[in-house]
């Protein structure tokens, strides 16, 4: 429970120093603490954790897959769905038009 609402705690901060550290509670072992780092990324609007939230979407417990979703949305302004095809697809035309 305290790991939970520290994880909240650095997402409601806004402080993108934490977004290294909470990109890694993604694979905690425990899925309410992991449900909470997507959300917190979310919050964060950290478009370096974009790949870390699609795999989540891949993630066994339907919380975290559903706030790993939310997240994205959030972070990217688009809406994919649940299927995390999509998600892959359109970050990878991201990087794409990003090269020079």
């Amino acid at each position: 429970e305290n790991r939970r609402q520290a994880v909240m705690v650095l997402g409601r901060m806004g402080d993108q120093v934490s977004v290294p550290r909470v990109q890694a509670i993604l694979q905690d072992p425990n899925p309410r603490v992991r449900s909470r780092a997507a959300q917190s990324l979310g919050l964060l609007k950290a478009l370096q954790a974009v790949p870390d939230l699609i795999r989540s979407m891949r993630d066994e417990d339907r919380d975290v897959r559903q706030e790993a979703m939310t997240a994205l949305a959030r972070i990217t302004r688009q809406n994919f769905g649940s299927d995390p095809a999509p998600w892959e697809a359109w970050w990878k035309a991201q990087a794409g038009e990003a090269s020079p």
